[in-house]
């Protein structure tokens, strides 16, 4: 699953955008602290709160080494969506996937908000 997600960030960071985005040559995701199964039935209140730290985490990622443009793509791929459109994004991810539950939670919230945007057409 690891590799997936550092060829699907490696998609998401060569998709067209504004400014580069330079894919890094094996991407690190450490293991969260919740399992993806934690989040199905997790209260809404819970989740809006857990992708609201999560999506401010994305975007504050330059000031962790993350390039600007890689920052702008994800500020991008989420512009518009409201948190609770995230929470159904995410439920309908982890509904869809229950044999990824056992995973950690932050790779399948990435894998729901980011990967659409890597199939997406320019």
């Amino acid at each position: 699953m690891r590799i997936q997600l550092a060829m699907a960030f490696a998609l998401f960071a060569t998709h067209a955008s504004a400014e580069p985005c330079e894919a890094p040559r094996a991407a690190y995701i450490g293991d969260g602290f919740s399992k993806a199964g934690e989040l199905v039935d997790l209260p809404d209140t819970y989740l809006i709160a857990y992708l609201n730290g999560f999506v401010d985490t994305a975007l504050a990622a330059s000031v962790l080494g993350a390039s600007d443009g890689c920052v702008k793509r994800a500020e991008q791929c989420l512009k518009g969506k409201t948190l609770p459109q995230l929470v159904a994004i995410v439920r309908k991810h982890l509904k869809a996937n229950p044999e990824r539950w056992h995973m950690s939670a932050n790779l399948q919230v990435f894998a729901a908000l980011f990967m659409p945007c890597v199939h997406a057409p320019n």
